[in-house]
């Protein structure tokens, strides 16, 4: 079952939420700067069409709503976030449709970037939604997948016990709230579909996994 989460009363605060000590978001800037850096490499060898899942308030579209190399489209399900990424980026289309369905989209992408979203998409869901990612991206592509992940799951459960431990009752709840993954996991899943994979990790909790479309067939 989804977990409802409320992004519209979140979005007039969104912006500064995430510049806080929220530990979810620790080295925000930085980390978009990384997606900056690695979407910029990849646009530089030919024109490409991003599609940027869970644009959010559009904090990293206006960081790359002026290279003439991107075609950006945005998806968020929350009106209020996409009325703020509409005022930030004027001229950039984004689309009402959310992980993992991903609906109403129209056509593929060479370039696919979520960050701070899969976290929302339950555990069960990862295969279904690394499908629609592969359907989705062009062969030769990247998706690009920012957030709070763990090394594997018996990272997750010692990270929750290390926290009860410490009677750090607020991130326990956090850590249960939440949908985290794993990068063992998530990394096979798009390997046994026809990607190449790399992870780095950001910092204590944050990850950036790349996976390249190496498949060449169609679908």
């Amino acid at each position: 079952m989804t977990k409802d989460w409320d992004f519209d009363r979140w979005a007039k605060s969104y912006d500064k939420s995430v510049q806080s000590d929220d530990w979810i978001h620790d080295k925000y800037n930085e980390n978009l700067a990384v997606l900056y850096e690695e979407i910029s490499a990849f646009s530089k060898k030919k024109p490409s069409k991003l599609l940027d899942i869970g644009s959010g308030t559009g904090n990293l579209i206006a960081m790359l709503q002026n290279k003439k190399s991107l075609e950006i489209v945005g998806c968020e399900p929350s009106r209020n976030m996409r009325e703020i990424c509409n005022q930030k980026c004027p001229g950039v289309s984004v689309i009402d449709s959310k992980l993992p369905k991903l609906a109403n989209l129209g056509g593929k992408f060479d370039i696919i970037v979520s960050s701070y979203v899969i976290h929302h998409v339950p555990h069960d869901s990862i295969g279904f939604m690394v499908d629609r990612l592969k359907k989705l991206c062009n062969p030769g592509g990247i998706i690009l997948l920012l957030d709070v992940m763990f090394e594997d799951e018996s990272a997750f459960l010692n990270e929750v016990k290390y926290q009860k431990e410490n009677k750090f009752e607020d991130r326990v709840e956090e850590l249960l709230d939440e949908y985290f993954h794993f990068v063992d996991q998530l990394s096979r899943a798009f390997i046994e579909v026809g990607f190449s994979v790399g992870t780095h990790r950001l910092s204590k909790y944050i990850w950036l996994l790349k996976a390249h479309h190496i498949s060449t067939s169609k679908g």
